[in-house]
């Protein structure tokens, strides 16, 4: 999720030249995808049914998110800044949807396979784990961003 995140922002920072932005054009254009993620991040609770799986929720956004990433170029025209706004938006609101239920998909599948395990130590080492790999995707986005540019 992050990696995706991350390799947004060479190439749009790039591909912006192209739009003839102003500075404050183009730190308005940054902050969509973060205030979209920032929204979701608030409202999943309420939106996801408690009957939907974790798994279905992280799959089907996963799918939705590489739509919405080739939005941001876009791919069916050479400048489009409704179509990168709109892919922009709709990263970020997704982005949200794979992130909240990562530690409660984390800790029930911990808990299926070791029955036994101490859960609270067993939630400080995932949180752990799942920061260190956010971190992780962080750093990698860019560098894969700055390549596939």
């Amino acid at each position: 999720m992050n990696t995706v995140y991350g390799t947004l922002e060479p190439i749009l920072s790039l591909r912006l030249a192209d739009y003839n932005t102003t500075d404050l054009q183009t730190g308005l254009i940054f902050g969509v995808e973060v205030l979209a993620y920032a929204i979701s991040t608030i409202i999943i609770p309420y939106v996801v049914p408690k009957w939907v799986e974790a798994r279905v929720m992280l799959i089907t956004a996963l799918i939705l998110l590489s739509f919405s990433t080739t939005l941001v170029g876009p791919f069916f025209t050479e400048l489009s800044m409704v179509s990168m706004l709109i892919g922009l938006a709709l990263s970020g609101f997704l982005l949200g949807f794979l992130v909240i239920p990562n530690m409660p998909e984390m800790m029930k599948a911990t808990k299926e396979a070791h029955p036994r395990a101490d859960l609270d130590h067993a939630n400080s080492m995932l949180s752990g784990m799942l920061n260190a790999c956010f971190a992780m995707g962080q750093a990698a986005g860019p560098l894969i961003g700055g390549f596939l540019y």
